[in-house]
């Protein structure tokens, strides 16, 4: 898989991860050929979010028809602890 965001759409990018994140802990990448989702929910399963990005956002987008899709995770927040870092 090849996915490249361009310079023009790095504002939406960024905007799109940080909405996400305010929603929940982990982001979840779901490629297929027509299409990128990105969905994420919260902690207490309540709330859903599901953001699509066609292949037309994207500056380079080609995921072959016969790969395998696999899907990824992401974790959004991470615990930091200053006593765990001396």
């Amino acid at each position: 898989m090849e996915c490249v965001v361009p310079k023009r759409s790095l504002k939406i990018f960024a905007k799109v991860i940080q909405c996400l994140g305010k929603v929940g802990e982990e982001l979840f990448l779901e490629p297929s050929p027509d299409k990128m989702v990105f969905r994420t929910l919260n902690q207490a399963r309540s709330a859903f979010v599901a953001i699509t990005f066609s292949p037309s956002f994207f500056e380079a987008y080609h995921l072959a028809t016969d790969t395998v899709v696999s899907k990824c995770k992401i974790q959004l927040k991470v615990d930091y602890t200053p006593s765990s870092y001396h």
